[in-house]
């Protein structure tokens, strides 16, 4: 028998917040300087009782539907950051690659998808992320 190792790719759904104490979730970006890339007018919000310990927060937006057309302008707008940012990908199927793309490059990247909407699920404050209507998020882009 193999001895493995598995983790658990739901780091973005709710069942994280069965498994994993918030406060050790908010310590992987506490003290940092952060870019979150997320949707135009996306169901993304910047739930402060996820995120208040960020040393500064800068928004990369892109495209709520077909991304993917603009990937490389995007994948290039992301490298003119500098490389101790850390990026917090919220942007459907793009964000994977996006975040893959990136750590080639030297940064760190994470996938989180719909982490803000899942923590207030958990707490019983929303229903399920894919049953949200959709939000208007600042338009204060980097």
């Amino acid at each position: 028998m193999m001895n493995r190792t598995f983790g658990n790719t739901d780091v973005s759904r709710i069942s994280v917040f069965h498994e994993v104490d918030v406060e050790k979730i908010r310590s992987i970006w506490a003290g940092r300087d952060v870019v979150f890339v997320t949707g135009k007018n996306s169901r993304f919000f910047d739930d402060p009782r996820l995120f208040d310990s960020m040393k500064s927060v800068k928004y990369m937006f892109v495209e709520p539907v077909d991304a993917w057309r603009h990937y490389e302008e995007t994948l290039e707008k992301a490298l003119t950051f500098d490389k101790s940012k850390l990026f917090i990908i919220c942007a459907g199927f793009m964000a994977t690659l996006l975040a893959f793309d990136l750590h080639h490059h030297g940064y760190q990247a994470l996938d989180m998808g719909h982490l803000p909407n899942c923590y207030a699920e958990y707490l019983k404050e929303a229903p399920s992320p894919e049953c949200l209507a959709k939000v208007i998020v600042r338009d204060d882009a980097a």
